[in-house]
């Protein structure tokens, strides 16, 4: 094989058994506190946003949360920057991933399903094939691949499209048999606790490089595998979100075994910070709530908290669309709920709920 095999060491459970039951303790009891939780979709919207701007920055790009906000409601202020583009198709992965019902471990056709467009962002022969992962009827998702293919085409990604076709098959055949060897692994960890199979499962990745790249999708496969063991049934994983809370000379360590110590840290990271924005944005619900009391049945304000409450920011623009008001409407609806305005801009307003 031109790449190295790897090898799950002999795991020392008298150093990694604490950490791993708190692990295992802290994300059940997020996952727990969601799955009775009225701001349960709400919490998930939010944390998408959250966790992909972790995820393009442990990749080293930096993505403004306002502006992957924005471009997903597709009300930008400007052209999206190459940066903005790609965290957006992380987004749209990690959302994917997180609907799919597939056990993607059966096979490396399976993964390479459940990943769609990704897996052939560097391989693809022809600007206009298509996987056949979308519906061609689904006229947004066309049109964003085919922007997203437009931005990795400017950026020289898909200089290999003039490849032979016989290439393309060579190097398409050589990507499963990498994510084959990949599924060895993760089928080598089921008799484990969920949170260090799905910590070994992402370091795997990161060493075997099943796709030749890595845009986060290790990371939303380990999170992904989570669910598929039932350990967390009401969420995705916040995977990036604790990543980034731990030093880059602990996560590429090169010793394994402190590797994965590294790994069960930042799942506790992300099990305490889920659950601290879900307790942050459930008392700013009750809390706005009360401001609504005594109005009318017909009031728009229980659906503009539900609104602020489920995103990281809305503007004028985003109430509007929503909530079916005009504009002025929007502005009146916001200042009755005397919610914290973040731009200060006259030609574009938006506020948060933090």
């Amino acid at each position: 094989m031109p790449w190295a095999t790897y090898q799950i060491p002999d795991l020392s459970w008298s150093k990694i058994s604490v950490r791993v039951a708190e692990a295992e303790d802290k994300l059940a009891r997020l996952d727990e506190r969601l799955l009775k939780s009225e701001i349960r979709e709400g919490w998930r919207h939010r944390t998408d946003f959250l966790d992909v701007i972790s995820s393009v920055w442990l990749d080293g790009e930096a993505v403004h949360l306002d502006d992957l906000v924005l471009h997903d409601a597709m009300m930008d202020n400007g052209a999206p920057t190459a940066e903005l583009t790609r965290a957006h198709a992380v987004l749209r992965l990690r959302r994917r991933i997180a609907a799919s019902v597939v056990d993607w471990r059966t096979s490396a056709a399976a993964v390479i399903d459940i990943l769609g467009r990704n897996t052939s962002a560097v391989t693809v022969s022809n600007p206009n094939e298509e996987s056949g992962q979308f519906d061609p009827s689904d006229e947004l998702e066309v049109a964003l691949t085919a922007i997203d293919r437009a931005m990795l085409r400017s950026e020289g990604l898909l200089e290999r499209m003039d490849y032979p076709i016989e290439q393309v098959g060579v190097e398409k055949a050589r990507r499963a048999e990498r994510i084959e060897e990949w599924l060895q692994i993760v089928q080598q960890t089921a008799a484990l606790p969920p949170t260090i199979a799905a910590v070994i499962a992402q370091d795997a990745w990161t060493e075997i490089a099943p796709l030749g790249f890595d845009r986060g999708e290790g990371r939303l496969l380990a999170a992904s595998l989570l669910s598929l063991r039932r350990k967390t049934v009401s969420h995705m994983t916040l995977w990036s979100v604790g990543e980034r809370t731990v030093p880059l000379e602990h996560r590429r360590d090169r010793q394994t075994d402190l590797r994965y110590a590294a790994g069960l840290s930042f799942l506790v990271a992300a099990a305490e910070e889920g659950m601290r924005r879900h307790e942050t944005w459930l008392t700013a619900k009750r809390l706005l709530a009360r401001k609504a009391r005594g109005r009318r049945s017909t009031s728009h304000l229980p659906a503009l908290i539900d609104l602020l409450i489920g995103n990281p920011l809305v503007s004028a623009a985003m109430i509007s669309k929503e909530l079916r008001v005009s504009q002025r409407a929007a502005l009146d609806l916001v200042a009755q709920l005397g919610v914290r305005e973040i731009t200060g801009r006259g030609r574009f307003r938006a506020w948060a709920v933090t």
